[in-house]
């Protein structure tokens, strides 16, 4: 039945959330902490690539993603997280995303410039462990993430019976609509 598909979808969206936020503390562990205290790269050079707004990305998806928990069982409440949050996901995703592409040109030409920097970036943050991303892998994941609210929200949405549900399916169209033009913003921004 449709309950059942939508639970599969709500399902999806905290189990990748949950994965979304260790990503981004394990890149602000072994790539921002490291960069910075073996003198890899200036901190303005760091603070530059991970946004000066890494950590607010971490708090918020945090919180985001303990809401999604708490309220897994009660769809009429999702989509009200995302309109609760829609200032900090527009304001901290913005400001990330519209320099995107000067980061990831940063990341390169420091590359090229200094060759203990590549061994460590290539050596995936000195770890070596092949689980642990690239450092430009993690760098794209908020890009990836924010693409990725609305066809979550529009996919629970399918499965919810607008007669049935009104509710539901309300909250769920609402924040349907703030995260698309959310992310119209911020594609604006990034050309």
């Amino acid at each position: 039945n449709n309950k059942t598909f939508r639970d599969r979808v709500v399902t999806e969206l905290i189990e990748t959330e949950k994965k979304y936020v260790v990503d981004l503390n394990l890149a602000w562990k072994i790539y921002r902490e490291a960069l910075v205290n073996n003198h890899l790269m200036e901190v303005k050079e760091v603070d530059f690539i991970f946004g000066n707004n890494w950590e607010k990305l971490i708090e918020m998806n945090n919180g985001i993603s303990k809401n999604l928990e708490k309220f897994e069982k009660d769809p009429a409440k999702i989509g009200g997280i995302f309109i609760s949050e829609i200032e900090a996901l527009k304001k901290n995703y913005g400001f990330y995303c519209e320099k995107y592409d000067r980061v990831i040109e940063v990341v390169r030409k420091r590359k090229t410039e200094s060759g203990e920097l590549k061994v460590f970036l290539d050596g995936r943050g000195g770890t070596g462990d092949e689980k642990v991303l690239d450092l430009q892998s993690y760098l794209i994941k908020p890009l990836q993430r924010i693409c990725k609210y609305p066809l979550l929200l529009k996919e629970m949405l399918k499965w919810t019976d607008e007669e049935e549900e009104k509710r539901i399916w309300q909250g769920l169209m609402d924040a349907t609509v703030k995260m698309q033009l959310l992310l119209g913003e911020i594609n604006t921004s990034m050309k």
